[in-house]
């Protein structure tokens, strides 16, 4: 991999992982704690909204595939940090699961172009 090649690998990691939503879960989780799945699933849900938003709307991001992205990350961040889905049995037996799927993710999302395929100039 050229130094452009790894130069836009880690740019395209840190513009995947939305980092100011992720933080602002991270500032809410400890009021979680005695939360129901439901709650915690309607945040979920609200925060993957607000990651769509914010990219769309203040970070002016107009790439479909980029938005996906993004989103996909930011569940992925609620999936390794417990979410709601702590409530189930298999993921309480299955620690690994949340580490290994972020760790995947982090490796491997940033390889797509956000362009749908298209190389980036």
């Amino acid at each position: 991999m050229g130094d452009n090649q790894v130069d836009n690998y880690i740019e395209r990691l840190f513009k995947y992982i939305p980092s100011e939503i992720v933080a602002l879960y991270l500032a809410i989780l400890p009021y979680l704690k005695n939360a129901t799945q439901s709650t915690e699933y309607l945040i979920a849900i609200l925060l993957t909204a607000a990651t769509f938003l914010y990219l769309l709307l203040v970070q002016k991001v107009k790439k479909p595939l980029q938005l996906l992205l993004s989103c996909t990350c930011f569940v992925l961040w609620v999936f390794a940090l417990g979410g709601p889905f702590r409530f189930y049995q298999w993921y309480t037996e299955s620690p690994y699961l949340p580490a290994l799927a972020l760790g995947v993710a982090t490796l491997f999302i940033p390889a797509i172009p956000p362009d749908n395929g298209k190389p980036e100039s």
